[in-house]
């Protein structure tokens, strides 16, 4: 499971109880990707971007979205996450309300969020950056090392 913060809810567009605008925020948040990430080229503009989802709460999802031009690192790792990987991102969220005509949940009002994502660290990242640092360290020099329970000091 992952877990959200606003950063500030201050900035918001839009008016907070009214549920008839958006309303958009800074956010940060890490959670589980549930869906792979699929790219596309907008035809109205040829912008490539890359959209996939995060569960950060059971039963709780953010849609995102990474466009290339406006972020082409987060863009590049977009497209290497795989179902399951977990992830943290930052960027700008929008809460929005609407009611389906159809399905099960017709007539009930939903509120939803998707995000455009401007940073991307996957924890698969961070794993092996660390199993790379490792392996350049130097060796233990207390190895073998132990303290005398008799006399208190310390021994090879």
């Amino acid at each position: 499971m992952g877990q959200f913060k606003v950063l500030d809810r201050d900035i918001s567009e839009g008016q907070p109880g009214d549920n008839r605008t958006a309303r958009y925020y800074d956010m940060l948040t890490w959670g589980e990707i549930s869906d792979p990430p699929k790219v596309s080229i907008r035809e109205r503009d040829k912008t490539r971007r890359c959209s996939f989802s995060i569960r950060w709460k059971k039963h709780t999802f953010v849609n995102c979205v990474v466009i290339e031009k406006d972020s082409p690192g987060a863009y590049l790792a977009a497209q290497e996450l795989r179902k399951g990987d977990t992830v943290l991102l930052a960027g700008r969220l929008r809460e929005y309300t609407y009611t389906p005509t159809k399905g099960k949940r017709a007539g009930e009002q939903i509120q939803g969020q998707d995000a455009k994502v401007s940073v991307i660290i996957p924890q698969r990242l961070i794993g092996k950056l660390m199993e790379t640092m490792s392996e350049g360290e130097p060796e233990d020099e207390t190895e073998g090392l132990y303290i005398d329970e008799e006399t208190g000091e310390l021994e090879w």
